[in-house]
């Protein structure tokens, strides 16, 4: 599942300028180079308020997966085509919010969604206990990670364009990536990650 708000930030130029005033470096286990996190005064209510959602597990600093909960991101100009490889978040049970940022970076460069062909996936199976069939069955992470360097072992669910001040929500288990195989070196991502519980 996924949703889109536009307009998603109040002051978003404000939220690039903090950006660009940061220092970036590749980190272990993400992809690009990372910032450290940003928070503007009301982001976690702003988030809750737009999608219709109770955010909780936000930014515990004891908790190494939130460590880049509202970090920014840019392609790494030593490997401009790893922002394109087919991945999964982790942990695979939360949510991942991405909100573009650079006014300048063109729409074909924002996130497709994938289907696995060879297993039919869609996203990585969660909460199927590895006694199954159906478990054994499966590729391992190992193998579908492997395949994300390769276009030919997917085919497209959906694309999301990348437009400035957009929100892009949906669950971190889905395969997904950078629609250019080569994501242009402004393409500014906010990422966060949390996991929360739908309104009634």
């Amino acid at each position: 599942m996924m949703w889109t708000v536009d307009d998603f930030y109040p002051d978003p130029l404000g939220v690039l300028r903090v950006a660009r005033d940061l220092s970036f470096a590749a980190r272990r286990d993400y992809i690009g180079l990372c910032s450290r996190r940003h928070h503007p005064p009301g982001t976690k209510a702003l988030v809750e308020r737009s999608f219709g959602i109770q955010v909780y597990a936000w930014e515990s600093v004891r908790d190494a997966d939130h460590r880049a909960n509202g970090a920014f991101f840019l392609p790494d100009p030593s490997d401009p085509a790893a922002a394109a490889r087919i991945h999964y978040d982790v942990p695979s049970t939360w949510m991942t919010l991405l909100v573009y940022l650079d006014p300048n970076t063109p729409s074909e460069a924002g996130t497709t969604f994938w289907c696995h062909r060879r297993s039919g996936l869609v996203s990585y199976p969660r909460g199927v206990s590895r006694r199954s069939r159906f478990q054994r069955e499966l590729p391992s992470s190992e193998a579908l990670l492997s395949d994300g360097g390769d276009r030919r072992h997917w085919q497209v669910v959906e694309r999301v364009e990348y437009k400035f001040n957009r929100a892009v929500l949906f669950s971190s288990s889905c395969f997904h990536s950078a629609s250019l195989r080569a994501a242009p070196d402004r393409r500014l991502v906010q990422a966060f990650r949390f996991r929360c519980t739908c309104r009634a």
